[in-house]
Formats: C-alpha cells, structure tokens, sequence
C-alpha cells in the first residue's frame, strides 16, 4: 500500500504540527475504531493544516526557501484512496505488527460508495470492498469498509477484523490519560508487547557492535577503548532494563503560532520502575529561587530525595561499572629477572591496587553522597573568562552533604587524571573567607598528556576556581572568577531567577507536578562561544525566552514535557547569522 518513505514523513511531521485540530468528538470516534493491540498507531488531527503549517513554518526561518509539497504529498500518492480521503479531519494510520506491510489507515470518504463504483473491476462482499489498482505484478488490492462518515482501509481483508468495533480501542486505552493527550494534534502510540522483541533484538545488536564503535571513538577521544566499551554496554543494559518494562509509549504535539509543545508519556508493567514511580511525589518546593537572575546556557534543577531514589544507585554503578579499571595481575618473575625488575613489578601492581581501591572508595562517596541530597539548582554559562557554574544542594544532613562533597573532589578528581579517564580535575587550595562563608577552594588541574586537555583549557578559562561552603543551610558551588564566588557566597540575592519574565512564562507551560526542570537558551552563548572557538565575536543577543522541559515521576504515566517558543528558534538563527538584524 505504501512503504517507508510515508511513514517516515507521517513520523517527521510532528515537528510541524499547527494548532488548529479537529473537534475532539470527531478525534474520539476514529480512536474508537482503532484496536489498542496495534504495535504503532499515528494520528493527526488536520493533516492539510499541519502540511501548511510545514511550509509556512519553513518560510519563517528561511524567507529563501522553496516552496515544497509537504508529507501529505508522499501520502496522497503512497496511499491508496488518497486523492479520496478529506484529510481537513482525523486520520490515522496504524501497524498491527513491526514490519512495514499491514498497514491499516482510516479517514474521511466523502460518498465513498460512488467513488468505489467508479474503480473498474471493484467488487463488494458483504460490507467490504475489494479494489484493485494497476495491473499484472504491479497490481495493489485494497480491502475496505465504511463506518459512518469515515473508512477503514488495508491491503489485507484479515486486517480489517476486530476494527471499526474492537473489544478495546485506542479511545478505551487513552481515556484514563486525557491530561497527557488532551488538545494534542499529533498523537503517536507504541504499544511495547508489539515491538519489545525488535527493540530487545537491537539493543543486543549495539551491544556486540560495542568494541568495534570504541576503537573507532577511542584514538578520536583519547580514552581508553576499554571504558568507551564499558559506558557503551551500561547504556545497552539501562536500554534493555527500560524495554523489558515500559508498556506503552504515547508521543503528543502541538505546534501554534507561539510555541511547540511535546510530551512522551511512558507506563509500565509490574517491576522496579513502576514500583520506583508510586513512591515518588512532585517537588516540594520552587525551582531556581535561589539563583540570581542573569544570563545563562543552562539551568537545571531537581527534587527527589535521595534516599528514596534507588534509579539513581543504579546509574552511578553502571557508570563506575563501566570506567573502572581492571584489577591489577600479579607478578610473575620471569626466568633470568633480577631483583630490581622483580621489585619494579611489584611496585606497578601496588599502584595499580591503590588506585583501584582509590576508585572502589570514590564510588562509594559518590553513591552515598547522591543518597543524602534531596534537591539541586545549577546555573550554566560561558563568559568571556571561561565556562561559569554555579548552583547549590540541599537535603535532611547538609553539612554531611558539604563533607561527602569536597572528599568527592579532593579525591576522585585526580584518581580519574590518574587513570587517564578526565582531562580536568581539582587541586585543593585551603580555605577562603567569602563574607560570612568558610569556602573550600579549589584550583582547576589540567592533565596534560590527556589529548582532550587542550579543549577542556579553553572551556575551563585560565583564572577560574571553585569554590564551595554552607550557606542558609544549603551546600552553594561555584566555578568561575572572584565576582561569581563573591555573588554565590557574600551577595544578597535581589532578583530571583525564578521572577524572570522569560524563566516564569517557561515554567508556567510546563506540568505543575514535575520532579525536574531544565531551562536552554542556547542563543545567549552562541556570540562567547564561537569567539572560545576561534570565531569571529558577535553582537550580544537580547535576552528571550528558553527552550524549557521537565520530568514528571510522581504519577503514572512517567512524561517528559518540553515547550519550545518560536522565537527561541528565531534567537538561537539570528545568533548563528549575527549580520540579520535582532
């Protein structure tokens, strides 16, 4: 009926999606007809909207480019009827299994009983209609039949049973999420009994294909092979551990004129990630209330406590897991050694245990130390001087938090330069008094026989430290010059991150109920950034609103929601082409 290319466009298209939609009674009435035991269903609301949108969205950032047919193109002459269908209402097209065949779609006919007449050759049994279209090896059949104004179309007849009137429909299966996918014009639906053994299969795959992708990556990176391996196979493990549990994946998009908006929604079978979920709530408090408003790359924040958060012992194993180092072999005296080769042997092993016991003991650190904090705010961005970090933690024993912290930095730190695995790493510098706070300071250390130092120096900026201390009973860091630790540790705060105009339009878009916040404005960096990178130096950029996302844990589904305004897209161009006016 129609392969890859349509359903690459149709999946492509949610990009471009636009706010005007179908009425939701009329959405309601196609997802009734669609079986929930499909693997992948896709549906859109307005698809002749969205393919204006596509264009229309295009010119805006581009004024130069080309007109262009869209998707609804590749589907009018890929599908079968679809030159018949009205795609101004809902349409769908929906896979029961994961090859590219079987493909059920259903829409809007308008009289579709004296279009089927006009087909020479077309023929009717019962209340399915038999279509052949071409002739000889390139003849295609189309079984279809109507229910009410709209039409279910397949290339198999055995396709057809059980839609139109399924024991459980699509409309059953999202009824109970309705604030997930409510006044969405795209809905994308996996349904992971469906697919998990494909998914499984190519997981399996990448991990194989692990050792080989290291090698590549390894000279490149100047890692060590072995550890690229290592991550590669924790992220395949984490990977597996998600697709043996989800049950569903629900993809939702609304494009207007303003802002895109997205969710993926996730629920889960019985296991530890759903048993993880019901122990979760939102977030007790207000994010970045703590931070002074001013310019920034990247801000994040989060609220789990971490004792309570085993996901993230999980994640801190696997990724150890992954960089540790192997254990040490024992000497073996070889006929003919003397005494000093022996005792040099001897000595390498010894180092080579200490140090493996120095990474047993940072692992340690590390996990006990994300098990005590309970919320994190961090502000990112890159100065003229270098990369500027700072944020704060807090939890039920704060002062256990600052010790397990600056243990973490005195230690792990070198233990990585040491073992070849980081390019920066921390000297400490004794402590400072920075009004009120005792800082501990430390001096950024760059390993100079790590190829990637070079990069991680002119990130890090030559005069930056960082510095940390106990202040209104939060942990505070900071990475950057003497102003930023004076505004971190002395300074009052006056206006709050969390007042900013763009930072509460971003937030008000996002869930209520969340555990994680992530605010980008990548336009802001792009002038400091390619001068960093050898480029000519841009204007500065106005400030404007963010791309903003959060993740919700504390409900099923899991979702993570991202809100992406226009004119971020417009700020993030007019940065990279800085000759266009602002």
């Amino acid at each position: 009926m129609f392969g890859k290319k349509v359903w690459v466009s149709a999946l492509l298209l949610p990009v471009f999606a636009v706010a005007a939609r179908g009425g939701d009674a009329d959405v309601d009435t196609l997802l009734k007809m669609i079986p929930s035991d499909m693997a992948l269903t896709f549906v859109v609301t307005d698809f002749e909207a969205l393919n204006s949108a596509a264009a229309a969205i295009a010119k805006k950032l581009d004024p130069e480019t080309e007109p262009f047919g869209g998707p609804l193109d590749d589907v009018k002459r890929d599908l079968k009827m679809g030159d018949w269908i009205d795609f101004s209402k809902p349409f769908a097209l929906a896979m029961r299994e994961t090859d590219w065949n079987g493909v059920l779609f259903c829409g809007v006919v308008p009289d579709f009983e004296g279009k089927a007449k006009t087909i020479e050759g077309a023929s009717k049994v019962g209340d399915v209609w038999k279509i052949v279209y071409g002739e000889g090896e390139g003849a295609e059949t189309i079984y279809a039949t109507a229910k009410g104004p709209y039409i279910l179309g397949a290339t198999s007849k055995a396709l057809l049973e059980g839609v139109g009137q399924p024991e459980k429909s699509l409309a059953a299966e999202f009824k109970a999420r309705g604030d997930v996918l409510g006044g969405r014009n795209v809905l994308i639906h996996v349904n992971m009994n469906r697919v998990r053994d494909d998914v499984l299969g190519g997981l399996a795959s990448a991990a194989q294909m692990a050792p080989m992708l290291a090698m590549m990556a390894g000279p490149q990176s100047g890692a060590d092979p072995a550890m690229i391996t290592g991550m590669i196979t924790a992220m395949v493990d984490a990977g597996t551990k998600f697709a043996e549990q989800v049950d569903y994946i629900d993809v939702t998009i609304d494009v207007g004129a303003k802002a895109i908006d997205a969710t993926i929604a996730t629920g889960y079978k019985k296991g530890t990630i759903k048993d993880y979920l019901a122990k979760q709530k939102p977030a007790r408090g207000s994010f970045f209330t703590e931070l002074e408003d001013q310019p920034y790359m990247f801000v994040a924040g989060y609220d789990m406590p971490g004792d309570e958060s085993p996901f993230m012992d999980y994640m801190i194993e696997k990724v150890f897991a992954a960089m540790k180092p192997a254990a040490p072999a024992a000497p073996t005296p070889a006929e003919g050694d003397d005494d000093d080769a022996k005792a040099a042997a001897e000595a390498a092993a010894a180092e080579a245990k200490v140090q493996a016991d120095a990474f047993e003991e940072m692992i340690k650190q590390t996990t006990e130390l994300y098990g005590t904090i309970d919320s994190f705010n961090m502000l990112l961005h890159f100065t003229p001087n270098g990369l500027m970090e700072m944020g704060d933690y807090a939890g039920k024993d704060v002062p256990k938090i600052f010790e397990l912290s600056k243990k973490i930095l005195a230690s792990a730190s070198s233990t990585m330069q040491h073992m070849g695995m980081g390019a920066a790493g921390y000297e400490p510098l004794g402590t400072q008094k920075i009004g009120d706070v005792d800082v501990e300071t430390f001096a950024v250390t760059l390993d100079e026989t790590n190829p990637a130092a070079a990069q991680a120096a002119a990130f890090m900026g030559k005069d930056n430290k960082l510095g940390m201390g106990i202040r209104d009973k939060r942990v505070r860091f900071c990475l950057g010059g003497d102003d930023h630790m004076q505004q971190v540790f002395a300074s009052k705060l006056k206006t709050p991150l969390s007042d900013s105009k763009f930072v509460k339009e971003a937030l008000a878009a996002l869930p209520a109920k969340h555990n994680v916040i992530v605010l980008f404005d990548i336009a802001s960096v792009i002038p400091t950034f390619g001068t960093m990178m050898g480029m000519p130096a841009g204007g500065p950029v106005p400030p404007g609103p963010p791309i903003s996302a959060s993740i919700s844990l504390s409900q099923e589904p899991a979702r993570v929601d991202i809100h992406v305004p226009v004119r971020a897209i417009e700020r993030i161009k007019q940065a990279v082409a800085p000759e266009e006016p602002m």
